[in-house]
């Protein structure tokens, strides 16, 4: 009867376990530095996330704040304590002629205002009149002395047609002051405003800005905080739209620092004392949301000057 030798004999048992303990524990080492990567990962995603919600919420605050004022009438101040809100540590209320920034300057005049319905007014370049559209609610405003000669109290101007051309045909919408004699000057602005909510059939003087933090889907707020931007909002604050909603994955505070000409700070500017300020510190606040992960926090501070400011 043959042998086997011993050289061809196969492994133990006792071998094989020892090599299936010691592969787990390289394989466990390896999946657990694999988790670790892919929670950093997601982490670090959520992070980007929160920090890019931070920079929006700073532009779009940014952007209106550095446009407040501009060609408001004489004695509006760029910024507002009044109704609905008013200026206050956690809410910021701006004034201004055009929420969206669309204006365009007209290149030719004196022209005398016609009797008729709509009339064709030529202004600086093409790309600014493409800014409007049709049935836009317009205002005609002189920067000499910010008047609007065509838009007085209780009337109306808007879009016409669609814009294909450096110029914009605007049409009476409510009691425009079309005499046949009012001028319209060269170096007067076409501005475009907000939209008119019924049952109001009349532009306001000028339009107002507000920025508040709101949570919850009442508020169309998909999670955390978001940042709502309210253009002429009713008092008290209506729920923003979806389209309202700036930015999300915010949290509390956001808060707004008032600098004044001698550099003094406050959180709550009073009549007397709001057209004095200079700047604006802006501090919005964001944090990751993820359930069972670790909450990281992001914090962008700005301070924004007035652009647009008149002595006080």
């Amino acid at each position: 009867m043959k042998m086997n030798s011993p050289k061809q004999r196969g492994f133990t048992l006792v071998e094989i376990l020892i090599v299936m303990v010691i592969f787990s524990i390289v394989v466990a080492a390896i999946y657990s530095l694999y988790l670790v990567h892919l929670k950093t990962a997601m982490k670090q995603d959520e992070v980007v996330e929160v920090q890019q919600n931070l920079r929006i919420a700073m532009d779009s605050i940014s952007r209106d704040l550095k446009m407040a004022g501009v060609l408001v009438p004489l004695g509006t101040t760029p910024l507002s304590i009044g109704a609905p809100t008013g200026c206050g540590a956690n809410t910021l209320q701006i004034n201004t002629m055009s929420p969206d920034g669309n204006m365009a300057r007209v290149t030719s005049g004196p022209f005398i205002s016609p009797s008729t319905a709509t009339f064709a007014i030529p202004v600086d370049v093409a790309d600014s009149a493409y800014g409007f559209k049709e049935d836009n609610e317009v205002r005609i405003v002189r920067p000499f002395d910010n008047s609007q000669p065509l838009t007085t109290a209780g009337s109306c101007l808007a879009i016409n047609a669609q814009p294909t051309g450096a110029s914009l045909t605007l049409k009476i919408e409510s009691g425009a002051n079309f005499d046949g004699v009012t001028q319209i000057n060269t170096g007067d602005v076409i501005i475009k405003a907000a939209p008119l909510v019924a049952p109001a059939t009349t532009l306001p003087a000028n339009d107002t800005i507000v920025y508040t933090l709101v949570t919850g889907a009442a508020n169309n707020c998909p999670v955390g905080y978001c940042l709502a931007r309210q253009v002429n909002p009713t008092n008290p604050l209506p729920a923003p739209t979806a389209a309202e909603i700036v930015a999300s994955n915010l949290t509390t505070p956001l808060t707004f620092g008032y600098i004044y000409d001698d550099d003094t700070e406050d959180n709550n500017p009073i009549a007397v004392s709001v057209g004095k300020i200079k700047a604006v510190r802006v501090t919005i606040n964001g944090a990751t949301t993820k359930v069972n992960q670790p909450i990281s926090t992001r914090r962008v501070t700005s301070v924004i000057m007035l652009r647009n400011r008149r002595a006080y």
